[in-house]
């Protein structure tokens, strides 16, 4: 399963409400008799807003959202812990690239923080704006490794999925191929990571990653997934 829309426009709703009302609205149809899902992939943010409390990234200001945290409330807390209750695995699925309009009145984009600050870290696409990170630059595979390096010490998480499917540009444009080991590097760091912190808990950190269906594609994007597969998983 993906449970996604902590901060969709149509779940605004839920946000603050009483925290056993929101798990039941989420587990009441995984755990039917006869369900076949057994792991959850949690996904909690859109690549650069995030609803859980995070000193590294920007935190959606919605104010059901700030009602919890007044509470002592971490959502997404509550929600791995709810998962491994009913006897699944917990999986927190990040969106590399997501956009910067989740949420937002009337899906206005609005920048993130550092997005302002550093715009020489972005690709400038016409067709998005404010642009979208772009992984050829070192400062930006660090900003990201530092967002799920947080996500896999702070939550008890069995494992992280990094979904290059919602939006696959992140590599300069027309030079995709040429900047793969970009990439490659990223998720190699992602997995030394991932490898550190198992040792520390004492069990393992399992790491994915959802790629486009379609391999010249993923060739075409500068995602190397056959070196991923022998050199990174």
């Amino acid at each position: 399963g993906d449970i996604d829309g902590l901060l969709a426009e149509h779940q605004a709703a839920n946000y603050g409400i009483d925290v056993n009302q929101w798990l039941d609205t989420y587990f009441n149809w995984l755990v039917r008799p006869g369900s076949q899902v057994d792991s959850i992939a949690w996904c909690m943010d859109e690549g650069n807003i995030v609803g859980y409390p995070s000193k590294v990234t920007a935190v959606y200001e919605h104010p059901g959202l700030q009602k919890w945290f007044q509470e002592g409330i971490d959502i997404l807390q509550v929600a791995v812990t709810e998962t491994h209750q009913q006897g699944l695995e917990a999986f927190y699925s990040y969106r590399i690239n997501g956009p910067d309009h989740v949420g937002l009145e009337n899906n206005q984009p609005k920048a993130a923080p550092l997005k302002e600050q550093h715009p020489d870290w972005l690709l400038d696409l016409f067709w998005y704006r404010p642009g979208v990170w772009n992984f050829a630059v070192p400062e930006v595979r660090d900003y990201k490794l530092a967002i799920l390096r947080e996500l896999a010490e702070n939550y008890d998480f069995d494992g992280l999925e990094i979904n290059f499917s919602r939006q696959p540009l992140s590599l300069p444009t027309n030079y995709q191929w040429r900047y793969r080991n970009a990439m490659t590097d990223f998720m190699r760091r992602v997995r030394i990571m991932l490898q550190e912190i198992a040792k520390k808990r004492g069990r393992s950190f399992l790491l994915s990653a959802r790629i486009p269906s379609n391999p010249p594609g993923c060739h075409y994007d500068g995602r190397h997934y056959r070196i991923w597969k022998e050199r990174v998983f």
